[in-house]
């Protein structure tokens, strides 16, 4: 039996984000990373742990998600803009007033799902009792009392929305500056809402030592096969980088290969039928296009 599609509905203060009342804050507002915001008295806002892996994630299993939030509409409009957030939403419910259940029936009459279907998620425990008298079925999860954050809740709702998809990420490992981008790479991948299987290649530059030549063969090979994508980096030239992507083009394996902007790419794999490229100057840049490109390869 296949995962059924949920509705899962996210509150905005203290959930989305860390600030506990986005009416109060005073525009104009300033950008400070893709994850931090400020308004015009230093005030900051901080998109909540794991929300993007978790939205990504949700949008590639082919799940709905909506926003119920008890607020004036203009800044939390405004701050999912300034997030990039807007596009990962079906349906965005902002109004003054704390009925939840009300916002939920227009939800789901908009949306034609059934409340056996939703994950409301809030960290408010008035507004999940308010839910759960109107719609007793919706399965609730106070944000910071049932899930720490929003990695902790795809843990703990994966047997409901189903497994993540499986990246093998492949990089050249050859000195430890090459471990920190590495790390930041597979990182990125992650956030991506996918699960990373090949973990290895951002480890200790002395992990390799334990592993015989044939171990790691083993060991990569046996990843491969068990992955649904392969990601590589194909900036710097690597012998076992090239092997990985022509094992998973053999294997029908989707690949995408990543490459900074000026560096000289093997016509080999600049010729390889059904590979993504993307060019790029920084990973900041890199990581919109690797989801974007993710999501279309596997969107239902």
């Amino acid at each position: 039996m296949g995962i059924r599609k949920m509705l899962i509905v996210l509150d905005c203060d203290r959930t989305i984000w860390n600030h506990h009342d986005a009416t109060i804050l005073k525009p104009p507002f300033t950008r400070i990373s893709t994850e931090e915001i400020v308004d015009s008295r230093g005030e900051r806002i901080r998109l909540n742990n794991g929300i993007l892996r978790f939205l990504r994630y949700l949008k590639i299993k082919g799940h709905k998600i909506a926003i119920a939030s008890w607020n004036e509409p203009s800044n939390v409009l405004r701050l999912i803009d300034m997030f990039n957030l807007r596009d990962y939403f079906d349906m965005i419910v902002v109004e003054p007033h704390p009925d939840k259940a009300l916002m939920l029936r227009k939800i789901l009459n908009e949306l034609n799902m059934k409340s056996s279907n939703v994950v409301f998620i809030d960290d408010n425990p008035e507004m999940h009792r308010r839910v759960k008298k109107e719609f007793p079925d919706v399965l609730n999860m106070i944000y910071g009392e049932d899930i720490r954050d929003f990695n902790d809740a795809l843990r703990k709702l994966v047997r409901l929305l189903g497994k993540p998809l499986r990246a093998y990420v492949a990089l050249p490992i050859v000195h430890a500056e090459s471990l920190e981008f590495n790390k930041r790479y597979v990182s990125m991948v992650e956030r991506c809402g996918v699960d990373v299987v090949s973990k290895w290649v951002a480890g200790e530059i002395g992990e390799e030592k334990v592993y015989t030549p044939s171990d790691v063969f083993k060991r990569d090979i046996s990843a491969l096969e068990k992955s649904d994508i392969l990601i590589a980096d194909v900036s710097k030239p690597s012998h076992g980088v090239g092997m990985e992507i022509m094992y998973a083009y053999m294997r029908g394996k989707k690949i995408i290969a990543t490459y900074k902007r000026g560096s000289r790419i093997s016509s080999m794999i600049r010729g390889m039928p059904n590979i993504t490229l993307i060019a790029y100057d920084a990973l900041d840049e890199l990581e919109e296009k690797l989801w974007k490109n993710i999501y279309k390869a596997f969107s239902r």
